[in-house]
């Protein structure tokens, strides 16, 4: 009985330590594999955050030259203005110069 004992206790030992062996080589590969994602995922981030830089730096970029555009426009908006006072100006003194020639033809024609 002792020895059917041993045997069966060896035998269960055995089996217990293949089934950890089993255990431990499922668990390492589980381990692999999660380092394996978790290092997809980090490159993941640091593309989404190159990825978020560089759109950072173009929206700035972006902001500058929509602002410098809408400085030209002003400008541009401005000298319209002026050159339509400066037209105005224009065809008030030619008005005038009109009015002038006029009297001065009519005093001409009345001697």
């Amino acid at each position: 009985v002792y020895n059917f004992c041993k045997q069966w206790y060896q035998r269960r030992v055995a089996i217990t330590a293949g089934e950890m062996k089993e255990e431990l080589l499922k668990a390492e590969f589980e381990k692999k594999e999660l380092e394996r994602r978790l290092k997809l995922t980090e490159d993941e981030l640091d593309a989404q955050n190159t990825l978020r830089s560089e759109l950072k730096k173009k929206t700035i970029s972006l902001q500058v030259e929509d602002e410098r555009i809408k400085e030209d426009m002003k400008g541009q908006v401005q000298a319209i203005l002026e050159m339509e006072q400066l037209v105005s100006l224009i065809d008030q003194r030619y008005e005038e110069l009109e009015v002038d020639y006029n009297e001065t033809m009519e005093d001409l024609n009345a001697l």
